[in-house]
């Protein structure tokens, strides 16, 4: 009897220790996405994972033929040996591209389709995202979505050609046996990215904190791009927000006797100067104190170099300033959009401040950010 009961009690131990290494040796996720995909996978698949270098930021790919036959997954980490991505290995490109999360998520939804394998399931999952699949130019049932991309052999020399717009995006493969292969998707960033409102603004709050970095300025520019203004000030054009030309990236300079050009930075010229601090034209000291409103009617306050702030937004975005009241240099409130060059959506900083305030360049000014607005929300 005490045996008997020793050996149970060592069963059920060792079966604790076996799901106790089975839980430590799960991989951490970026999003709940990932970790959806990844508990479909079939057990050999998951093991692979698991034994992959959690150190390496490069795409480790694995086999996937027990899921797709002649398929391959792509998985990779990022610095904090998070999963940042699963998916089918079915674009080859640079980490470096700046589509990388766009190709992401086709590989992802694609395995994702693939593991689900109910056809009712797909057909759901594909019109809650809106996804299109053609093969050779015929709507792609979800039940032969398997079969079809059994067929394709995705290497370095696939053809694909990705089309865009602020609306949607269209991916197509050209198969060396010529046929053909799309998906299109719309241009829902928080779709695209697999990760929810909440997170990705916590997430840009941290990269602004530590990547808002001052950089080199670029205060003179060609006389052959400036148009005369007013005064004695000359305006180079830039892009409008929409269809507000009053909110653009016009800047505004005021020309030397030796013929070169400055942006213009005084008293007389607030309006001009303000506009020229938010695109980032003058060098300055000043510091930004940014209240920053998240999802579920809560905000959090953080301080940053105001340079750094808005070279932050240099590489990937457009930016976009204009006045909500600026008639008083006792009572200015601007607003400071930046569009997102790829994706569907803008971040919007509203500054309400004073000609004095803004024009020294030791101050401190306050901001109101809002992020992740999607372009049909604005409203004017």
């Amino acid at each position: 009897m005490i045996i008997n009961k020793f050996h149970k009690i060592t069963v059920l131990l060792l079966s604790f220790l076996s799901l106790s290494l089975s839980v430590l040796s799960e991989p951490h996720f970026k999003s709940l996405k990932l970790k959806e995909i990844y508990m479909l996978l079939p057990g050999n698949i998951c093991r692979q994972i698991e034994n992959l270098s959690s150190s390496s930021v490069k795409s480790q790919i694995i086999d996937a033929k027990s899921i797709i036959p002649n398929h391959s997954l792509s998985i990779r980490f990022n610095q904090n040996k998070q999963v940042v991505h699963i998916g089918l290995h079915i674009v080859f490109n640079s980490l470096e591209d700046p589509y990388q999360e766009v190709y992401d998520y086709m590989e992802r939804t694609l395995l994702y389709y693939a593991l689900l394998k109910d056809k009712d399931r797909i057909i759901k999952k594909m019109g809650e995202e809106q996804i299109l699949l053609k093969y050779n130019q015929q709507n792609l049932p979800a039940n032969q979505i398997i079969s079809v991309l059994s067929s394709f052999h995705f290497d370095q020399d696939t053809e694909l050609r990705l089309d865009s717009n602020e609306d949607s995006f269209l991916a197509s493969w050209q198969m060396k046996n010529s046929t053909f292969l799309q998906m299109g998707f719309p241009n829902n960033y928080t779709v695209i990215c697999g990760r929810t409102k909440d997170v990705i603004e916590r997430e840009i709050m941290d990269e602004l904190q530590a990547n808002a970095i001052p950089s080199v300025l670029i205060g003179k520019t060609d006389q052959s791009d400036l148009e005369f203004y007013h005064d004695e000030l000359y305006v180079k054009k830039g892009k409008i927000l929409l269809d507000y030309p009053y909110i653009n990236s016009d800047t505004y300079y005021m020309k030397n006797k030796d013929g070169s050009c400055n942006p213009v930075f005084n008293q007389k010229y607030f309006k001009e100067s303000t506009a020229n601090i938010f695109q980032n034209l003058i060098r300055t000291n000043q510091k930004i104190i940014i209240t920053h409103k998240l999802y579920g009617n809560r905000e959090e306050q953080f301080t940053l170099n105001l340079n750094g702030f808005l070279n932050f937004f240099s590489a990937d975005y457009h930016t976009y300033f204009g006045w909500q009241r600026g008639d008083s240099s006792e009572d200015l409130v601007a607003s400071m959009f930046v569009k997102n060059q790829i994706f569907n959506f803008m971040h919007l900083l509203i500054i309400k401040t004073n000609s004095n305030l803004i024009l020294n360049k030791n101050s401190t000014i306050e901001g109101t950010l809002y992020t992740f607005i999607p372009q049909n929300h604005i409203s004017l």
